[in-house]
C-alpha cells in the first residue's frame, strides 16, 4: 500500500490501550503525522477543542459511555468521522449509519478504504 503524507489532524478515542496502539500505528502507516488519542470522552472533547483535528475516528462504547456526545460536536464542525465498533452497525442509532461503521479489530485495508470514501482537511 503506497503511503501519503495527510495533513489532517486525527482524533482517535479508543478506551481499549491495545487498540488504540494499533490503530496509532496504522494510521502513522498511512501517513498521518498528527494523532491525538483519548481514552475517555473528556479527553476527547478536550483534544477537540484544542488541536480541531480534520478527522475523528471513534469507539462507539467508551469506558461504558456512548461516544455520540463528541460524535454531535465533530458533526457540527463539519468534521468527518468514522466509527469503530464490536456492535452490528444496525445497533447503532439510524442518524449515524451514514457514516462508516468499522468493525473491530481495524485493519489498515479496512480503514484505508474508509478513508478513501472521506473528504477531509
Amino acid at each position: 500500500m503506497a503511503r501519503t503524507e495527510h495533513s489532517a489532524g486525527v482524533l482517535v478515542v479508543e478506551d481499549h490501550p491495545i487498540v488504540a496502539m494499533e490503530l496509532v500505528a496504522i494510521l502513522a502507516d498511512l501517513g498521518f503525522g498528527s494523532i491525538f488519542l483519548a481514552h475517555d470522552l473528556a479527553t476527547g472533547m478536550a483534544l477537540l477543542l484544542s488541536k480541531l483535528p480534520g478527522l475523528g475516528i471513534l469507539d462507539v462504547n467508551i469506558g461504558g459511555q456512548l461516544v455520540f456526545p463528541l460524535a454531535i460536536e465533530l458533526r457540527a464542525r463539519g468534521i468527518p468521522i468514522i466509527f469503530s465498533t464490536g456492535r452490528a452497525p444496525t445497533e447503532l442509532p439510524v442518524e449515524w449509519t451514514a457514516h462508516p461503521i468499522l468493525p473491530k479489530p481495524l485493519t489498515a485495508a479496512i480503514l484505508a478504504a474508509a478513508l478513501d470514501g472521506l473528504s477531509f482537511h
